[in-house]
């Protein structure tokens, strides 16, 4: 799977965050709620600058 691909990374981070949060409502909130992480930027936010950041940190929750 080539990750690079932001379509194909998109998927499969929703994918993760399913098995997070249990519901596609709850990916779509996240997706648009501050996160302090970022500073309280979004994820979508950060994903439009650098798409691995986000990547990164939701499997660094499913795997960590």
């Amino acid at each position: 799977m080539k990750y690079d691909d932001p379509s194909v990374r998109i998927n499969y981070i929703n994918k993760h965050l399913m098995g997070l949060l249990g519901s596609k409502e709850l990916v779509e909130k996240w997706w648009d709620s501050p996160n302090k992480n970022w500073d309280l930027k979004t994820p979508r936010e950060v994903y439009e600058q650098n798409g691995e950041e986000v990547f990164d940190y939701v499997m660094f929750f499913c795997y960590h």
